[in-house]
């Protein structure tokens, strides 16, 4: 695949230390915010494997695993864009 392609408009000059600076702020502010989400919603998936048979639940345990991915899906692409905007 063509690398050019891929980053889209080559850039002519390198990113200011503001541009950098914006985007390493931006990237780290939605790594935080949704390694959060990633971990409550973990923790929720735990507690439904471990709960009493009575109350384990398979759609609580799919949906938690569906949110999991959803976020790191979200996460990867927010920082693709953030990281594409400075490269």
């Amino acid at each position: 695949m063509d690398k050019e392609k891929d980053k889209g408009t080559p850039r002519t000059q390198p990113p200011s230390l503001h541009q950098l600076t914006s985007a390493i702020t931006e990237i780290h502010s939605s790594v935080q915010e949704n390694c959060t989400e990633i971990s409550a919603l973990a923790q929720l998936a735990l507690a439904a494997v471990h709960a009493p048979q009575e109350h384990h639940s398979q759609q609580a345990l799919a949906h938690a695993l569906r949110a999991i991915r959803d976020s790191a899906d979200l996460l990867a692409g927010h920082v693709k864009v953030e990281a594409r905007r400075v490269v």
